[in-house]
């Protein structure tokens, strides 16, 4: 069963992105298969995701697909990937609209809902160390 995790932050321009490419290179470099998605329609994040896991990046957009389109592409896109990194699109409260109906993005409780595993304490105790500790050694010279 493949690891699943999103990157998310509470803004714009906090460095989602450089994590993920960061943890997809070294996680591919581990030897994992690493599968990259971006919510939304980005498609110049997801050029630099497909050099950094060294597979194709696959987009996530529920305004542009049906929301079971969309896990029905994540499941299979994950199946071939022992590690599979969404990361999520702009920042939490971007463009906050009060309407919740009109704003939908690919959120942690779609996740939930398929067959794979989404284990945050699974990042936080076996990955974030290993990935800390890389970048205590000149990591991001070595990735990209």
């Amino acid at each position: 069963m493949s690891k699943a995790f999103l990157i998310a932050a509470p803004w714009s321009n906090s460095g989602k992105t450089t994590l993920t490419l960061g943890m997809s290179r070294w996680f591919s470099n581990q030897g994992n298969t690493v599968q990259t998605f971006k919510c939304g329609p980005d498609y110049i994040d997801t050029i630099h995701h497909s050099t950094a896991a060294r597979k194709p990046a696959i987009n996530l957009d529920t305004i542009m697909m049906p929301e079971e389109h969309v896990k029905t592409v994540f499941e299979w896109y994950s199946t071939s990937a022992d590690i599979s990194i969404v990361e999520g699109v702009m920042g939490l409260f971007d463009g906050a609209v009060k309407d919740k109906s009109v704003k939908k993005g690919f959120k942690e409780e779609n996740l939930k809902k398929t067959k794979y595993n989404f284990n945050n304490e699974d990042v936080k105790t076996k990955w974030l160390p290993k990935l800390r500790e890389a970048l205590k050694t000149k990591f991001t010279t070595k990735i990209l």
